[in-house]
């Protein structure tokens, strides 16, 4: 990957280039930010720069062998690590826990370089299993980059997830803290909390922003052959995550905003056998498209409140979205009290997310919003 092939995220790009420039590279970097932000994506195209044979000022050549084998992923100098379910490990002759998995891996980053963690879980048959990362993984590590460089260049660790690294993380902290020479770790994290504090102290993080949303519009439209005006509401609504944004566009908005002003009609006349039925309904979507309309929702009610507060201006929205929220929803909002929703509908997408009954959330979540919506 390319740093021409990122979207957005200059400024950080810029920072990676001069480090290179200037022979400044640390050799443990945390690339801190939702995957959908771009954080893989520049740790993979920052790894391409390192050892291009034919650099430019801006970006890697794409044309030498190093280029080509980090492309396909099987460049001998770059070692990945990710989450694993030990269970479905078939180690490889070096020991390696991960080794059958590198197929899966490869697949996946050929697909997107801004994957979900929940869409690599999918793709490897998890089941409800979670992953990890296991000691026998932080030893294999270990025994690979205390070899030489095949290429002669860098060799680089990208670990993709490292809050997944239990306590026996502990392992990798002397080859962290003192790695052999032209040895570079980058650490790719979406939950600072979780990682471990010993590794925290060793690494220089890097913290990847929300993607702009002009950019997002863009690329939406360059991969997706989007309509301009779809492609920039569902931008308006991703919060700077290219994934969001895909999955928002691709759910279709029509039949979100359907269910938007069924939900916010019934809440306003506490019509709960209406909302019991409603909650239901929208359970039987699945869980990801159930998480994606609440981020649309948490969209809408926050361009809604840019309407209640005179500042239309600002706002995103276009076509009938715009002029029903202008109309009809913003004027009769209680403003403290979509404030309490937007905090609800947050706490409502975490239990989802750990699986909770979809069902049950968004019914209790319905009752609040009646509640507190005028």
């Amino acid at each position: 990957m390319q740093f021409s092939d990122v979207i957005g995220q200059e400024r950080i790009k810029q920072k990676l280039r001069d480090s290179v420039k200037t022979g400044r590279i640390h050799h443990a970097q945390l690339f801190l930010g939702d995957t959908g932000y771009g954080s893989l994506a520049l740790a993979l195209a920052y790894a391409q720069y390192i050892n291009c044979e034919n650099r430019s000022e801006s970006d890697s050549c794409g044309a030498c062998g190093n280029c080509q084998k980090m492309y396909k992923l099987i460049h001998p100098d770059v070692h990945f690590s990710f989450p694993i379910v030990a269970t479905k490990s078939k180690p490889g002759e070096d020991g390696d826990p991960k080794a059958s998995f590198y197929g899966q891996w490869r697949e996946l980053m050929q697909e997107t370089a801004y994957p979900a963690y929940r869409e690599w879980i999918r793709k490897i048959g998890s089941g409800d299993k979670q992953g990890n990362i296991p000691v026998a993984e932080a030893r294999s590590i270990i025994r690979k980059l205390s070899l030489k460089s095949y290429q002669g260049g860098y060799k680089v660790l990208i670990m993709w997830l490292p809050e997944f690294l239990g306590i026996e993380g502990n392992v990798l902290l002397k080859v962290l803290e003192e790695p052999t020479p032209n040895t570079i770790f980058l650490l790719v994290a979406e939950d600072e909390s979780r990682i471990l504090n010993t590794i925290l102290s060793r690494c220089q993080i890097i913290r990847i922003p929300r993607i702009d949303e002009t950019q997002l519009k863009s690329a939406l439209v360059r991969v997706l052959q989007a309509d301009d005006e779809k492609a920039l509401q569902a931008a308006a609504l991703a919060e700077g995550s290219f994934r969001r944004a895909i999955e928002i566009f691709s759910s279709g908005e029509d039949s979100f905003f359907e269910n938007f002003t069924d939900w916010m009609r019934m809440s306003f006349l506490h019509d709960y056998a209406g909302l019991f039925k409603w909650s239901q309904e929208v359970a039987t979507y699945g869980k990801e498209n159930v998480k994606n309309f609440l981020i649309y929702a948490l969209g809408l009610f926050r361009e809604s409140l840019l309407l209640k507060q005179g500042i239309g201006q600002l706002t995103k929205l276009r076509g009938d979205q715009l002029q029903w929220a202008q109309d009809r929803f913003a004027p009769s909002i209680n403003q403290d009290g979509v404030i309490r929703i937007v905090q609800e509908i947050n706490e409502s997408h975490y239990l989802i997310e750990r699986n909770a009954s979809a069902k049950v959330v968004l019914f209790d979540l319905s009752l609040f919003v009646s509640k507190n919506l005028r």
